[in-house]
């Protein structure tokens, strides 16, 4: 007993080492094996979610209208608006420390402003998802073109927006969203050499989303339109209107789901990449550890 006590004396007497200022903390964490885990969660979760849609809201068996409008995969005051809306603020906070490990270890300030780009744009996609900003927007906007205010407005513009068949939001919003997928696509792809097989991970969530962009102007389109897909399936298959408009919003929400999944695993695996070397809390002491590393 007495022996022990000595040695924990001796320990506790010993100096302990203190981390220097700008002194490089490295990580351990697997950032590969985290991401594929937190994806097959994903993935799980939003295939989970598109069941509980069928058997609650499709199938309605608890025949209350508070539980279908729970598990209604469409709707935005349902878990699966939750869901999407915290996925795709982690991937925008995930783009932020992106920008600040790059911003520490001092590499160009193009490629920092890109980053920081993409994390605002994230995170203002997530405020989008839970305040409907894009619906309102065009709401308004459309109002407006019917209203007295329609004389602000050049003729021309009047007439595209209030002939155009299907939902007015990818007009108004099309610059915005088109130019940050374009930036996504050539950015992120360029800064993906080091990992190959992640680059048609990319193309692949883009393809996902923006076939719900497709989807979702095929549903504000009207049944008289004739070359509606939606109207299409219905005549060919037999099914009636409210499997076929059910259905297809739901993949268009699952898709969205999907496509921000692999987004978010696609940031991860880039975070790890950026920091594998560890990240010093100085800035002005980095520069070294960025002249050893590639530019990411």
């Amino acid at each position: 007993m007495r022996k022990r006590s000595k040695e924990l004396l001796k320990n506790n007497n010993e100096p302990c080492h203190r981390e220097q200022p700008g002194e490089a903390i490295a990580l351990a964490i697997d950032f590969t094996k985290i991401s594929r885990r937190l994806l097959f969660a994903c993935i799980f979760f939003i295939l989970l979610l598109f069941c509980l849609d069928y058997l609650f809201t499709y199938l309605d068996l608890a025949s209350k209208s508070q539980i279908r409008d729970l598990f209604d995969i469409t709707s935005e005051s349902s878990i699966g608006s939750w869901f999407m809306n915290i996925q795709t603020f982690l991937a925008g906070l995930t783009l932020g420390a992106i920008f600040w490990a790059t911003r520490i270890l001092n590499l160009p300030r193009k490629t920092t402003l890109c980053w920081l780009a993409l994390c605002l744009f994230f995170v203002w996609m997530s405020m989008d998802d839970g305040a409907q900003i894009h619906e309102r927007l065009s709401g308004a906007f459309f109002s407006l073109l019917r209203g007295k205010g329609g004389g602000a407005v050049p003729a021309w513009i009047g007439r595209l927006f209030v002939g155009f068949p299907s939902y007015i939001w990818p007009l108004l919003f099309l610059p915005l969203f088109g130019g940050m997928g374009l930036l996504l696509l050539v950015f992120v792809w360029l800064k993906l050499c080091w990992a190959p097989k992640l680059r048609w991970v990319l193309v692949g969530a883009l393809a996902c989303m923006g076939t719900a962009v497709a989807l979702d102007f095929f549903q504000g389109l009207g049944l008289n339109t004739p070359w509606n897909p939606y109207l299409l399936i219905m005549q060919r298959t037999g099914l009636g209107h409210l499997t076929v408009f059910h259905f297809g919003p739901a993949v268009e929400e699952s898709l969205e789901m999907i496509g921000m999944s692999l987004l978010w695993y696609v940031f991860f695996r880039h975070l790890g990449r950026v920091i594998s070397g560890g990240v010093s809390l100085v800035p002005s002491l980095a520069m070294s550890q960025s002249e050893s590393m590639d530019q990411s």
